[in-house]
């Protein structure tokens, strides 16, 4: 007599649902830090003015760091945008500081041609993918209360 070997029905193997912590902290902090340049770039120009103008030169660039740690946690949680405006807009930056540089160089010496050169860059364009951030990280509610604080602040 044989036995009848009943075998489980061979289903693919799906490994579990991995939740990425790493990617959701990120986001998290992206999140802050954003809501910590609108706190800046609202109160920046008071403080400068008012009630720290002998740091107003430190000032003036406090939001820069601001800036580049919210793209570097958005590479990390992959949410820095990749599509033709940022490209373009790196093109057109690295080639307008390319300009700049040759433009420049006969009436400059080195460092303050990359200091000049450097600063305008920043102005220009260092703040610009920020917006694309902004919109892939904020959701509504965070645009409500955004809107609420300028409206109590504008008062």
């Amino acid at each position: 007599m044989q036995e009848v070997i009943r075998m489980k029905p061979l289903v693919p193997y799906a490994p579990p649902l991995r939740v990425d912590v790493g990617r959701e902290k990120a986001i998290k902090y992206v999140r802050g830090l954003i809501w910590a340049y609108f706190v800046l770039l609202i109160f920046e120009g008071s403080l400068r003015k008012w009630v720290l103008p002998q740091y107003s030169d430190i000032l003036l660039v406090v939001r820069d760091p601001v800036v580049l740690a919210i793209y570097a946690f958005a590479i990390r949680g992959r949410v820095f945008p990749n599509n033709g405006y940022v490209v373009s807009l790196g093109i057109m930056g690295v080639l307008s500081w390319l300009v700049s540089l040759v433009v420049l160089q006969p009436y400059l010496s080195l460092q303050p041609l990359i200091l000049v050169t450097g600063f305008g860059f920043r102005s220009n364009f260092l703040h610009l993918p920020l917006i694309f951030i902004i919109g892939k990280v904020l959701d509504h509610d965070d645009l409500l209360k955004l809107g609420k604080w300028i409206l109590i602040g504008s008062i």
